[in-house]
C-alpha cells in the first residue's frame, strides 16, 4: 500500500537562549512516493520531535521563556514571569491584590502604532436569523449558593482616573466604526455610550444632566416667538394625564425549551423571572399619551425600532416654563386693568 504525500517544511523557532526546528518531511520541492513503513517511521519521528520541543519550551530559563508551566498547573505564554492566573498571556498583568483568583489574564505590551487590547471576544453572526444568542464577551456571577454580600460583579470595567488622561471604565457603542476608532473622551467616566441605551426597570441617579451649552446649538429660535403664545398654552392644556399599568414588550419571555430547562435545573431562576414580570406589570404609573403628544408637540416623540412610541419628558419642562411665563404675562395684564395686586397689604 503506497500513499502520495506532499512534503512540507515546517519550522518552529523558540527564542529563549536556544533555537529549535524540525522537519515535517524532507522537502517541499516535489511530491515523493513513500511506502507505508517509511511514512510510519517519519510520523513517529515527528511526534518525538514535537514532544522534545515542548519539553524544552517548558524547562528553559523562566526569564526568557515563551511557554511557562508552574508546578501548580498555571500556564504562562509570551513574557509572563509571575503567573497570577490559570492562564497568563503576555507580561504579568496588573494585580494589586495577591489574593486574586484569576482564570485568564492577558496583558500584551502596549505599542504606539496599534490598538492595544487585553482580551477581545468577537462573534460573526449567521446571515439568517436564528434563535441562537451571540455574546462577544459574557460575564456571569451566580451567588445562589455562596454569597459575597453585595460584592458580586458580572463584568467590571475600571478607569483609574490618575493623571490628566481622559477615558472610561466601560465603552458601549452601537456603531461598528468604534472598533477601528474610539471617541476622544475628555473627562473621566465609569461608563461612556455612543448610541441609545435601553433600560427595563428603574434608573436611579443622583443627577441627570442634559447637554444645553449654546455653543453646541445651531438654528436657534425662541420657542413660540413666531406663533401665538396662547396657542402653546392651549396645546398644553389639551394634554390628558393618565394613571396606568405598563404591559411588557416581551422582555421577560423565554422559549418553552428554556422554561422547561429552568424548571428542572434552576427553579429559583424561573421564579425570579416570573416575579420580575409581575412587578413590572403591577406598578402604577402616571404619564401622557405619546399619540396625543405626537399631534401637539411632535418633536417630543420618537418611534422605536419595535414600532412603539416614547415621549421625551425632560423636554416638556421648557414648554412648561414657556406656559408659566404666558400665564404670568396674562396675570400682569389683568392686574394692570383692575389695579389689583395680591402682594399689597
Amino acid at each position: 500500500m503506497q500513499r502520495e504525500s506532499e512534503i512540507q517544511r515546517v519550522s518552529l523557532t523558540f527564542d529563549a537562549s536556544a533555537s529549535f526546528s524540525f522537519w515535517q518531511a524532507f522537502s517541499s520541492s516535489r511530491p515523493l512516493k513513500t511506502n507505508y513503513l517509511q511514512q510510519t517511521k517519519t510520523n513517529k519521528l515527528m511526534r518525538t520531535n514535537i514532544i522534545l520541543v515542548f519539553a524544552a519550551l517548558m524547562t528553559v530559563n523562566a526569564a526568557n521563556a515563551q511557554l511557562l508551566v508552574n508546578d501548580d498547573g498555571k500556564v504562562g505564554i509570551g513574557e509572563a514571569t509571575v503567573l497570577t492566573s490559570l492562564l497568563t498571556v503576555g507580561p504579568s498583568p496588573l494585580s494589586l491584590q495577591s489574593t486574586c483568583n484569576i482564570g485568564l489574564a492577558a496583558s500584551p505590551k502596549s505599542t504606539t502604532s496599534y490598538i492595544n487590547v487585553g482580551i477581545e471576544g468577537a462573534i460573526k453572526t449567521l446571515s439568517d436569523h436564528t434563535p441562537e444568542q451571540n455574546h462577544g464577551v459574557r460575564g456571569v456571577i451566580d451567588p445562589y449558593y455562596y454569597s459575597a454580600l453585595g460584592r458580586n460583579y458580572g463584568a467590571t470595567g475600571i478607569f483609574s482616573g490618575i493623571g490628566t488622561a481622559g477615558g472610561t471604565g466601560v465603552l458601549g457603542s452601537s456603531m461598528f466604526s468604534t472598533y477601528y476608532s474610539g471617541p476622544n473622551i475628555l473627562g473621566k467616566y465609569a461608563g461612556y455610550f455612543l448610541g441609545d441605551v435601553n433600560v427595563t426597570g428603574s434608573l436611579t441617579a443622583s443627577q441627570v444632566l442634559t447637554t444645553s451649552d449654546m455653543r453646541l446649538k445651531e438654528n436657534v429660535t425662541e420657542f413660540g416667538a413666531n406663533d401665538d403664545r396662547r396657542a402653546v398654552l392651549n396645546n398644553l392644556l389639551d394634554i390628558n394625564v393618565f394613571e396606568y399599568n405598563l404591559k411588557d414588550k416581551g422582555e421577560f419571555d423565554v422559549s418553552e425549551e428554556v422554561r422547561s430547562m429552568l424548571q428542572k435545573e434552576r427553579p429559583e431562576a424561573l421564579e425570579e423571572l416570573e416575579n420580575r414580570k409581575k412587578e413590572f406589570s403591577s406598578d402604577r404609573h402616571y404619564g401622557v399619551s405619546a399619540q396625543e403628544i405626537l399631534s401637539l408637540f411632535p418633536n417630543l416623540v420618537r418611534e422605536g425600532d419595535d414600532g412603539y412610541y416614547s415621549v421625551n419628558y425632560i423636554e416638556l419642562v421648557p414648554i412648561l416654563i414657556r406656559c408659566i411665563q404666558e400665564l404670568n404675562k396674562e396675570l400682569e395684564e389683568l392686574k394692570a386693568v383692575t389695579g389689583y395686586s395680591a402682594y399689597e397689604n
